[in-house]
């Protein structure tokens, strides 16, 4: 029979102490993981929110005649989650305003990411009267410096054009809003003066209308608490009180009820532009409720914030 090979010699001792050490090497990292944590930190790219058209854009266009200077135009669109709402002051070379244009509609739900359509109703010279179906055209616009400029076909264009204009984005547009009285006058004729507020305190809001013809003066007035729906531009009042020439009245189309002023900025940040609640909703006689008129043109009435001790 074959013989057996010998057994295989122990291990060396420099062996033994190479694994010692590397168990008290392992030992040592646990323990010191008790004491002191690692941490690490994993960044990765995250994707800028798009930009959006909702909230209000200005810009400035000269004008000329003949190619001459003859003034400006300050152009300011605010876009609400269910409106567009324009606006211009034309002015002269010396900056005095001359005229002023206004013009409101839906947002249409045809918008795409290049395109949103302004809805209006165009006017019938021939007959004077309003068209009964709406216009409608697609304006083009693309976004630049991250959202804040708007390039913009001209809102008051009602033909298609190639032409962009530059909107900047207005980060404060309107100047404390919900503290003190906004104001606008005007005359009927020469001489009938309408002065209508709408005053802010607290939570209360109080709407005036003043109707002043010689010495006769007719007031009219609503009160109650209010909401701001601020993605609709639209102020929401709980009809309260309701006064004519200082006395309590008990017309029941009112107190109870939710009325709607709606609002929009302008060139300057102590005016807006406001559609009074008896041009944006209609009372029916038939279901006892304001319902939406559905028939926006403009934002017709001008308002001026007075100074707080007025």
């Amino acid at each position: 029979m074959p013989t057996p090979p010998p057994p295989p010699p122990p291990p060396p001792r420099t062996l033994k102490r190479s694994v010692t050490l590397a168990v008290a090497v392992a030992l040592a990292v646990v323990l010191a993981g008790c004491t002191q944590t690692v941490t690490r930190t994993v960044t990765r790219e995250v994707a800028p929110p798009a930009p959006t058209l909702i909230g209000t854009w200005t810009y400035t266009h000269s004008r000329t005649a003949n190619g001459v200077p003859d003034g400006t135009e300050i152009h300011t669109l605010t876009f609400t989650k269910s409106r567009v709402i324009a606006t211009a002051s034309i002015r002269d070379v010396a900056g005095r305003e001359v005229d002023r244009w206004n013009t409101a509609g839906p947002r249409s739900e045809s918008e795409t990411a290049t395109t949103v359509t302004r809805i209006w109703y165009e006017w019938d010279d021939e007959n004077d009267r309003r068209m009964n179906d709406r216009s409608r055209l697609a304006k083009n616009y693309v976004f630049a410096d991250e959202g804040n400029v708007l390039f913009i076909n001209p809102w008051f264009y009602t033909d298609g054009t190639d032409t962009y204009w530059p909107y900047t984005r207005v980060a404060t547009p309107i100047q404390d809003l919900f503290t003190g009285t906004w104001e606008c006058s005007e005359y009927e004729d020469e001489t009938i003066n309408l002065r209508r507020t709408i005053r802010f305190s607290g939570n209360s809001f109080t709407y005036s209308d003043v109707r002043t013809e010689g010495e006769s003066v007719q007031l009219f007035q609503l009160e109650g608490p209010y909401e701001h729906d601020v993605e609709n531009g639209f102020i929401l009042v709980t009809i309260s009180d309701h006064t004519e020439d200082g006395a309590p009245r008990e017309d029941s189309r009112y107190v109870g009820h939710t009325l709607r002023w709606a609002y929009a900025p302008t060139e300057r940040p102590d005016q807006i532009t406001v559609l009074n609640f008896s041009d944006d909703q209609v009372w029916n006689e038939t279901t006892r409720r304001w319902e939406d008129l559905g028939e926006l043109e403009s934002y017709y009435e001008l308002y001026k914030r007075l100074d707080q001790t007025n």
